[in-house]
């Protein structure tokens, strides 16, 4: 996975914010069973987006 998949997903927020709904603290979450992309690991630690993989689908509570 790569930040173009992060990239689609924040074009989502741009019409919820244009109906008025706060989207300040939204972050999108990316799920992947391969991995993610070092970029991606880096905007995740930056609080833009969750990253969710098989290990923490399935083995995090």
């Amino acid at each position: 996975m790569d930040p173009h998949y992060l990239e689609r997903l924040r074009h989502l927020r741009d019409p919820l914010a244009a109906d008025g709904e706060d989207v300040t603290h939204a972050r999108p979450a990316c799920c992947s069973g391969v991995g993610s992309t070092p970029a991606l690991s880096t905007a995740e630690a930056d609080g833009q987006v969750v990253l969710v993989g098989l290990d923490r689908l399935y083995r995090e509570e």
